[in-house]
């Protein structure tokens, strides 16, 4: 299944210097909280070039179904923005070009936290969420309002 998800830039704490976080959100889910994922990987397409090594953190939204997102929203509040505890951290260990295609590594522990979890009550159609922060040496991806064709799946 491929899909389509919106990409929101948010941040931290608001100050300066501070990593941005970016906000994923894929509506409109056909899947059943009895599905079992083989593999599920995002593909997010560079808008600059970057470089240096850096290490993306992933984590899901941990609820049955992520809220819009403003851009620049405070995307820190765990309060407000819950986060699942199944995370992972994507290695970019290569500079990378203008439009060249990353793909994360699987994905199936946080998609399952969040669709398993009885608390979370996911229903068929829910929105998925993800929030991706980044470490030194950042990237810049692609949303669905910059190129549709180019947005994060």
């Amino acid at each position: 299944m491929a899909l389509t998800g919106r990409l929101i830039t948010g941040t931290t704490d608001g100050t300066s210097g501070s990593n941005t976080i970016l906000g994923l959100r894929f509506p409109g889910l056909d899947l059943l909280p009895s599905t079992k994922l083989i593999s599920a990987h995002l593909e997010l397409t560079t808008k600059n070039d970057g470089t240096g090594p850096t290490t993306i953190t992933i984590r899901g939204h941990d609820q049955q179904n992520m809220p819009l997102l403003q851009n620049n929203e405070l995307l820190s509040d765990t309060a407000a923005k819950p986060r699942t505890s199944a995370s992972l951290n994507w290695d970019i260990t290569d500079d990378t070009e203008k439009d060249e295609t990353l793909v994360s590594p699987d994905l199936t522990a946080i998609i399952n936290e969040v669709i398993q979890d009885p608390a979370n009550n996911w229903l068929l159609g829910g929105a998925l969420g993800f929030y991706l922060s980044d470490g030194s040496n950042s990237r810049s991806f692609y949303s669905f309002n910059n190129n549709p064709a180019l947005a994060p799946r």
